[in-house]
């Protein structure tokens, strides 16, 4: 049984929910009732963790730019089906290789950007009492 990969992303995965939570007014229960289902399914089909990446990249942009609980609903339906139908028939490999690795780091890249970048605008529009 693979724990590590199970709960490595819990450091970054709850962060990101609760942020969803309270700012674009997802249910959180609902979140980790379905993050939790998903895994357990994938688990038992596959025998391995979740890899939730996709997600990630969702609850950054969803977070940056202030998406509303529906367009995440849709953007989270709409890349599970995509990754899905990549999965079911192997096309995943063809991409993976047509896709070069630094365009991937890139994105990945813009992503952290562009979520750090909004995190320093949140954190420091209010005052913070801390500090005199």
């Amino acid at each position: 049984v693979e724990f590590a990969g199970a709960f490595g992303d819990m450091g970054t995965f709850l962060p990101m929910i609760v942020l969803l939570a309270t700012k674009n007014h997802l249910n959180f229960s609902s979140m980790l009732f379905f993050a939790g289902i998903a895994n357990l399914i994938v688990a038992c089909f596959y025998d391995t963790p979740l890899p939730v990446q996709p997600m990630h990249a969702i609850a950054a942009i969803a977070i940056s730019e202030n998406l509303s609980a529906n367009e995440v609903l849709a953007a989270g339906i709409c890349v599970g089906a995509v990754i899905c139908l990549l999965g079911l028939t192997g096309l995943v490999h063809v991409v993976n290789k047509l896709i070069p690795l630094p365009v991937v780091r890139g994105l990945q890249l813009g992503l952290g950007l562009q979520l750090l970048i909004k995190s320093h605008s949140m954190v420091f529009s209010h005052p913070l009492p801390w500090i005199g």
